[in-house]
């Protein structure tokens, strides 16, 4: 189970033909993920069933966000 936010904004402007900037922000978190998992393995010695391993993962995970800024200026010079 895994749940997300993420958001974008910005802006442009043109000065004129010539010149143009802008500014995008990005903001994306995963806010909460959780898994679980149950396996068998089965392990064989000289080709012969040996032993049976029974494995499960169980993880919660939470995390930070993660920022983006982006700045451009688009433009001739002279």
């Amino acid at each position: 189970d895994s749940r997300s936010i993420d958001g974008r904004i910005g802006f442009n402007y043109d000065f004129n033909e010539y010149h143009s900037i802008g500014v995008r922000y990005d903001l994306s978190n995963a806010l909460h993920t959780d898994m679980f998992t149950a396996f068998d393995s089965e392990i064989q010695a000289d080709g012969l069933p040996y032993d049976i391993l029974y494995s499960t993962i169980a993880a919660d995970a939470k995390s930070q966000p993660e920022h983006q800024l982006n700045i451009y200026y688009a433009g001739q010079i002279g």
